[in-house]
């Protein structure tokens, strides 16, 4: 039976947790969203050196606009988030070890409560994206 493209492809339903719901569920804006989406598909779509370049512009992205919230007139960082960022990491990035450090790296930018903490894991997880680019560059 042919993979449903439209509705539910391979490369963003492959584990317990789907791409969309993370996202969703995370409340993530466009650049936290794609850079999370690159991150998960990459091993899984065929182009892992394109996603994860990609992953990286929209990391490059967040940099210039953190994610708020706005609560009345006080801009908030965003909420934690119901799914634990644990629990996903490990549900995609069970045997890569790297690839789950750049996730952590992502999402600890995404829920920084801090503008000096987001800064921090933004710096992180841009280097971490780095390694994992030239290792998947040596691999190809």
């Amino acid at each position: 039976m042919a993979a449903d493209m439209i509705n539910s492809p391979r490369h963003y339903a492959h584990s317990n947790f789907e791409c969309i719901a993370v996202i969703e569920d995370w409340s993530l804006g466009f650049s936290s969203g794609n850079c999370i989406k690159y991150l998960m598909r990459a091993n899984y779509k065929g182009h892992e050196r394109e996603d994860l370049l990609k992953a990286e512009w929209y990391l490059r992205r967040m940099a210039l606009f953190p994610r708020y919230v706005r609560v009345g007139q006080e801009a908030r960082f965003i909420p934690e988030p119901k799914l634990p960022v644990a629990q996903v990491a490990l549900d995609w990035f069970p045997i890569d070890v790297m690839a789950r450090g750049v996730f952590y790296s992502v999402a600890g930018a995404i829920f920084s409560n801090r503008d000096s903490a987001l800064a921090d894991n933004l710096a992180q997880a841009e280097k971490k994206l780095a390694s994992l680019i030239s290792r998947s560059v040596c691999e190809s």
